[in-house]
């Protein structure tokens, strides 16, 4: 959620990144079904390897534990992290 806002807020009313425009033009003709497996089908597969260790923890019957304290510590810091290096790059 940290990153798409950003992006979006960021991008707003800006021209196309000039990457992407580069990567459609290597791959045409057929970009189109190309960005099916380029862009989306791989953004799929690594939202799925984040995903998996999320689920297994929502399922799972067991109390918290201090593992799990500190993973979501983990997840804190590195969302405050990122947080300042996207001010930072933007100033």
């Amino acid at each position: 959620m940290r990153l798409a806002a950003y992006l979006a807020l960021r991008n707003w009313n800006a021209p196309e990144d000039r990457r992407y425009q580069a990567i459609r033009a290597r791959n045409q003709p057929g970009f189109t079904w190309k960005s099916l497996y380029l862009v989306f089908g791989l953004q799929a597969l690594l939202a799925l390897v984040v995903a998996t260790p999320l689920y297994a923890a929502i399922v799972a019957a067991q109390p918290l534990h201090l593992l799990d304290v500190v993973g979501a510590l983990l997840v804190l810091t590195g969302t405050l992290i990122e947080s300042t290096a996207d001010a930072t790059i933007s100033r």
